[in-house]
């Protein structure tokens, strides 16, 4: 097999067309990457009782006693609690000093309480909600301002429960009248009569280990000073920072249902980023971003300052060179920029929320089962890897912000259209999450964010692909 370079998926895809449109011969590279992959390792570790306790506690008594004062409203049918705790850990150098440092530690929670039952309850559409309704916005304004303990004191904790779900419930009888009035004042989509609002689900519980490695910060001090120390080769730099963040996460879970789910996971970003000015006055920026799950996973220090080398002299380049004539015509997209494109291009609209609401575009509503890319394309999602040829894989997670275990999905075959990526948000023909309910804890936790279908690792794989040497002809 001829030797592929790049190591995003993604632009083996974008190459097939454009070659194709432009009357190259077909491609001749068998692809065969299945081997490549690796799977996240699932390590079983001992369940933080203290945490699971003031969860469990909390949320068998609202369920027992917690009811409004009027006998017609909707009951408590689903309550979920969902806390993580992040550390993070940053250093960012200029050239040789070191320019900033902080350690933060934080815990977040978020409450997700559904009143009615499955087929019906207070959920709204994340395209159908008015997130300035007044009614609305003063719950998000408490629940926003709430600081929660970080230590793991039950009656603490119990405490903050205790307040987020009452929040969670007031809120959640408000949602829910408004809905039913909507209900029966707007013409409801045959098409959509029949799903339910919530679907049902196999209960599955995993406990996994929290701790992580171990941060190793006078390496990564030395890592970052040295580094630095090239850019002095560079004059025309008006300003330059090498960074490195290191975050790790614990998350628990814990259901009406009865799941019951603990992992932790770390994730390390390395940057460096480098300004100067064009003789025209433009601002011009280049720079790297890299990111992985250990201090494994990143360039000697040889290897970095050859990155940064090689960011400032196209900086140069850049600087020099003259701005560019409008153009139309094909091009070539590589590395991040084809991750980038095809995660907003294609990826959002397999998200199963896109076509169930008149709101949305529903690009792909009803397409099942028909063609709608090159036959040439297989493209999944698999949120249980963890690295691509040694390449680590930030979109992996063992279970979603549902408590529902993460899968790989089959999304297009040969060209044709096979699934969606679910949450437990059904639509016609899936009434199953295959586990991709995802949201930014910090925006559900402040009661500003909505928890929907997103992607994980969206991988896209030709069966055929040309070669460099092929693609540059």
């Amino acid at each position: 097999m001829k030797k592929i370079t790049n190591i995003f998926i993604c632009i083996l895809l974008l190459s097939l067309f454009l070659l194709s449109s432009c009357g190259k011969p077909k491609p001749t590279i068998v692809m065969d990457v299945d081997k490549q992959f690796k799977k996240a390792p699932l390590e079983e570790g001992e369940e933080n009782k203290s945490i699971f306790l003031a969860m469990e506690t909390e949320l068998k008594r609202t369920m027992k006693d917690l009811k409004s004062d009027d006998p017609n409203a909707p009951k408590i049918y689903y309550i979920s609690y969902l806390i993580e705790d992040t550390e993070t850990q940053s250093l960012i150098y200029g050239i040789s000093s070191k320019l900033e440092e902080y350690h933060l530690t934080q815990r977040k929670i978020f409450v997700d309480l559904r009143v009615g039952d499955h087929k019906f309850d207070n959920f709204v559409h994340p395209a159908e909600r008015d997130y300035y309704d007044p009614e609305i916005a003063k719950f998000r304004n408490i629940a926003s301002g709430l600081a929660y303990p970080k230590d793991n004191n039950e009656l603490g904790l119990r405490r903050s429960l205790w307040l987020l779900t009452d929040i969670s419930y007031k809120k959640a009888l408000i949602e829910y009248t408004k809905k039913k009035s909507r209900k029966a004042t707007e013409i409801e989509r045959k098409e959509d009569a029949d799903l339910s609002d919530f679907t049902k689900e196999d209960v599955k519980s995993l406990i996994l280990k929290t701790k992580g490695e171990e941060f190793n910060k006078e390496f990564w001090e030395n890592y970052l000073k040295e580094g630095t120390l090239i850019l002095k080769e560079f004059d025309f730099l008006l300003e330059a920072a090498v960074s490195l963040s290191f975050n790790h996460y614990d998350r628990y879970f814990y259901d009406s249902e009865g799941r019951k789910i603990q992992f932790g996971w770390d994730i390390y970003s390395l940057g460096f980023v480098a300004g100067t000015k064009a003789d025209d006055g433009m601002n011009l920026t280049n720079g790297v971003m890299l990111h992985g799950h250990s201090q494994k996973d990143f360039p000697t220090l040889d290897e970095f300052k050859k990155k940064i080398r090689e960011k400032c002299e196209m900086l140069n380049k850049m600087r020099k060179a003259p701005i560019i004539e409008p153009y139309s015509g094909p091009v070539l997209i590589e590395a991040g920029a084809a991750g980038v494109f095809f995660h907003e291009v294609l990826g959002h609209r397999l998200e199963s929320q896109r076509i169930r609401s008149v709101k949305e575009a529903e690009t792909l509503k009803d397409k099942i089962g028909e063609k709608i890319i090159d036959e040439n394309i297989n493209i999944f999602d698999d949120p249980t890897l963890n690295y691509f040829n040694d390449i680590p894989l930030i979109g992996s997670y063992p279970v979603d912000e549902e408590g529902i275990i993460s899968q790989r999905v089959s999304l297009i075959e040969s060209g044709v259209l096979k699934g969606f990526l679910m949450f437990r948000y059904p639509i016609k023909g899936f009434d199953k999450s295959n586990g991709h309910g995802r949201a930014d804890i910090s925006t559900l936790s402040s009661g500003y964010g909505t928890l929907v279908a997103r992607q994980g690792n969206l991988i896209i794989v030709p069966k055929k692909a040309y070669s460099d040497e092929d693609i540059m002809k």
